[in-house]
């Protein structure tokens, strides 16, 4: 059995953990398919409605790594357009 006690909170480095969850990315991974996306009634539905960009999530990941999202450790960030809401 181990004798190890918890660390004080406050000496605990400051760190935000989150998930960024992307959603369709125009890359050339999916240039193959990209036309079978854009006939889904799903995708059309989504409040963006188009292929993200790289730049997209880059600009998610900047906003944890600045600090701005530092209350909402523990989160998943769908950064996806809006890809993963439900449509009615």
């Amino acid at each position: 059995m181990s004798a190890r006690r918890p660390l004080p909170r406050a000496s605990l480095p400051k760190v935000c953990w989150c998930l960024v969850r992307p959603g369709i990315i125009r890359t050339d991974m999916i240039a193959a398919v990209e036309k079978t996306y854009d006939d889904q009634d799903r995708l059309r539905a989504a409040t963006a409605a188009a292929h993200g960009e790289t730049s997209d999530l880059a600009k998610c990941v900047r906003a944890i790594a600045d600090g701005y999202l530092d209350y909402c450790a523990g989160q998943v960030i769908n950064a996806d357009g809006g890809f993963h809401m439900r449509t009615l």
